[in-house]
């Protein structure tokens, strides 16, 4: 097996760095957005008036986002 040049290994080891980071900073996401779902859900079965203060037009825009 060939051995890479310098050069290619550190184009490699620097789209690698980058892939971590990124699936870092989504990992991060995905866990703030989940703790903001689940504080929103306990927060209208505890309260189920809030769901009817919500605005009707403003609900369907927002599913209509997540489908896409």
């Amino acid at each position: 097996m060939n051995s890479l040049d310098a050069t290619c290994y550190e184009k490699l080891r620097s789209i690698l760095d980058n892939s971590r980071e990124q699936v870092g900073l989504l990992q991060l996401q995905m866990e703030k957005n989940n703790t903001k779902y689940i504080s929103d859900f306990s927060d209208k079965i505890d309260n189920p008036m809030i769901c009817i203060q919500i605005p009707y037009e403003n609900i369907i825009p927002s599913t209509i986002k997540g489908k896409q």
